[in-house]
């Protein structure tokens, strides 16, 4: 976007909204001299898509006190519909995007034509949407012109936008220079930026830090931002208008994180309208200078969801005596490293209100989670992991989640079994291996303490012949009614799974066996077929027996 398409599109004549045709090779804006005799309207001509979210999908819009059509006399709506109505199109058709193959950039509903002296007056005094475009466009000229029409309205800085919209232009230190400015981000109502850990943006400063740790929020009511680690720590800050809190780094290890508890702790006790929370990576386990201040009961934020990636207990520990959450909340809990597994199940069960024999399913899957520098260009960290993801019947929307390091685990399975009681579990999925990951040599990962202890186990479901072995773990008397191969059992599979089947005190009939996925034969499927007669017969008579696989030849 160019300085003079740029400085266009703020000329005081026009204001509200046409939409353009895809095929348009400019940016449309109108510059009538003088108002169309014709009887205002909106023209909503750009895709079906933007007219159903205006008219029927977008339940904001429906509110309105009129129904739109694209024959509505905006003369009748009253100054604070019309400001609303901007104020929506602002959110469903925002500005700013760059279309490489049209070579323009996209205004959205800035583009404007068909408004009258009243109207123009009517938007160009409302000086919130000229606080809700400042960070748009990739231009200073732009972002400085939005924010003197904005007067002293609430801003609301959206670096995620702003970095999305920045296209192919190079870094401009204009930008950052207006943006991180202690006197902006003390009129915000919402600061959001990307995510940096894997890589940095052109619209990111480590000024974001210092910037917080000195302000005093009055307005701000949503905060979504990324402090790196390199940043330095974060100190004390106040929002007391704060609902949405979502803070993330890309700290390596609990010494590395930007925060501490007790500001932590400060911010949400001074806090009562917070419903949101999302901690990732960012708050150390640091507990020496302990928050000193109250929290009373009656002020005590009633939270929609509750996100926390913490590397020890202690977070939730603290958190768990400070905040309330609805019967529907959102809770997922992720511990990375944690020192005590009955300390930290103690605190979830207290947060979520869980009974102590709850039912509950686990999912254990292979995961790897890396780091990048700002440059992207580096790596910082990589970290492997098995994540064990536990899943209760009673509470819908939360789930918890058990970090198991590949190289140096912090818990066992034994530790696991007596603090999540095993007599609780009902459904275990083992999903597919693809790390470079040899279970013969790793067996701290095969669950076998925990299937030693448990006789509720009624669904088993293995992805990966790596896991085979855990068959041998579950105890002869468990009443075991679904068991699942998915990684395309062969002969030798099949036979070590008769073997098992034939240790069963309950009835093999009762158990379910199903073979899923695809086998490679390096011979014809008629020849293999004969091989494996004699051993699904033998299922066949012992439990009952479902054969969904493939077979494919290999052809050389």
């Amino acid at each position: 976007m160019t300085e003079e398409t740029a400085g266009a599109v703020f000329r005081p004549r026009h204001v509200l909204v046409k939409a353009c045709d895809a095929s348009d090779s400019e940016p449309e804006v109108a510059l009538a001299p003088s108002p169309s005799p014709r009887t205002p309207v909106i023209s909503l001509r750009r895709s079906d898509s933007l007219r159903k979210s205006l008219f029927t999908g977008d339940v904001a819009f429906q509110q309105c006190a009129y129904t739109l059509h694209s024959s509505t006399n905006m003369n009748q709506l009253a100054p604070e519909l019309v400001t609303e109505i901007a104020e929506i199109l602002q959110d469903i058709w925002s500005a700013g995007k760059y279309s490489k193959k049209q070579r323009r950039v996209e205004l959205g509903w800035i583009v404007i034509c068909h408004v009258n002296t009243r109207l123009r007056r009517i938007i160009l005094a409302a000086h919130s949407l000229w606080a809700k475009q400042a960070f748009t466009f990739y231009n200073a000229r732009v972002i400085q012109e939005c924010l003197r029409r904005a007067h002293d309205a609430p801003i609301h800085i959206n670096l995620r936008r702003l970095e999305s919209n920045s296209a192919n232009q190079r870094y401009k230190h204009g930008i950052t220079d207006i943006i991180y400015s202690a006197d902006l981000f003390a009129r915000a109502t919402s600061v959001i930026s990307n995510c940096i850990k894997h890589g940095g943006n052109k619209v990111f400063s480590e000024r974001m830090t210092a910037i917080l740790s000195t302000t005093s929020f009055t307005h701000l009511r949503k905060l979504s931002v990324c402090i790196p680690s390199s940043a330095g720590p974060l100190a004390y800050f106040s929002a007391p208008q704060l609902v949405s809190l979502s803070l993330h780094s890309d700290a390596a290890a609990a010494n590395k994180c930007p925060l501490s508890i007790a500001t932590i702790q400060a911010l949400v006790a001074q806090a009562p309208r917070l419903r949101r929370i999302y901690l990732a990576r960012i708050v150390s386990d640091d507990t020496s200078a302990p928050y000193s201040g109250s929290f009373p009961h009656t002020t005590r934020p009633l939270l929609e969801s509750l996100v926390l990636l913490c590397f020890e207990e202690s977070l939730l520990y603290h958190l768990q005596d400070m905040v309330t959450l609805t019967d529907d909340a959102e809770v997922k809990l992720d511990f990375i490293s944690p020192r005590s597994l009955q300390t930290a199940q103690a605190c979830v069960r207290k947060v979520i209100g869980l009974p102590l024999d709850a039912p509950y399913d686990i999912n254990a899957k292979f995961k790897t989670e890396r780091s990048l520098n700002l440059s992207a260009q580096q790596q910082n960290w990589s970290t492997k992991f098995m994540a064990i993801k536990i899943k209760y019947h009673c509470v819908t929307n939360a789930v918890v989640t058990y970090r198991l390091d590949l190289s140096s685990p912090t818990w066992t399975w034994d530790e696991f079994s007596i603090a999540i009681p095993a007599t609780g579990l009902h459904e275990l999925t083992l999903n597919h291996i693809d790390q470079p990951v040899s279970i013969s040599s790793s067996a701290h990962l095969l669950p076998t303490a925990l299937l030693q202890h448990s006789n509720s186990l009624q669904s088993l479901s293995l992805k990966d012949i790596e896991y085979m072995p855990v068959l041998q773990s579950i105890t002869p008397n468990c009443c075991l009614r679904s068991v699942t191969l998915e990684f395309a059992p062969a002969i030798e599979s099949l036979t070590a799974l008769t073997h098992w089947l034939q240790t069963r005190v309950q009835s093999p009939g009762r158990t379910i066996v199903s073979l899923r996925g695809s086998v490679y034969l390096q011979m014809a499927k008629e020849d293999y077929e004969l091989l494996e007669i004699p051993i699904l017969d033998q299922l066949s008579s012992m439990c009952t027996f479902c054969d969904h696989r493939t077979f494919q030849e290999l052809l050389y």
